[in-house]
């Protein structure tokens, strides 16, 4: 999909973005792909190119998930990702709370942490799996 073709119902943005144009929603996306990665890795090491980062799908599936009423969608995509995967070597497994929801929340204080607005914690959450956690046993973008 086109990011040009990301069509968005002003009645459904989340307020955080409600007065934004959607070109200025488009810019900010990328603004905030560049500083959450800035300092990131591949999962196997080595920094992630930003023309890697900033390809057309990737801002497009922000967008997708920049609508209020796609927030959950997004979350229950997650969990069903990191369902399909073992947890990270270095996670800290607690008898108490399956690792998924826990590595879930663990990943969304992340973008809250970074300043991401909480209308792009799911895409951005989405590119975090594929490039920092190497979970790429399924298919983010389809």
């Amino acid at each position: 999909m086109d990011t040009a073709e990301v069509a968005f119902d002003e009645t459904v943005i989340s307020d955080e973005l409600s007065e934004i144009s959607q070109v200025d929603i488009k810019e900010l996306a990328i603004t905030c792909v560049i500083s959450f990665f800035e300092k990131r890795q591949y999962e196997s090491g080595g920094s992630i190119p930003r023309r890697e980062l900033l390809r057309e799908h990737h801002i497009a599936k922000i967008l997708e998930y920049t609508p209020s009423s796609k927030f959950v969608d997004g979350l229950c995509l997650i969990h069903d990702i990191l369902d399909q995967n073992d947890p990270p070597d270095d996670f800290e497994q607690s008898s108490l709370v399956d690792w998924e929801i826990k590595l879930l929340n663990d990943l969304m204080a992340q973008s809250s942490k970074a300043g991401i607005p909480k209308s792009f914690a799911i895409g951005i959450t989405l590119m975090n799996l594929q490039y920092c956690y190497g979970m790429t046993k399924w298919r983010i973008w389809s």
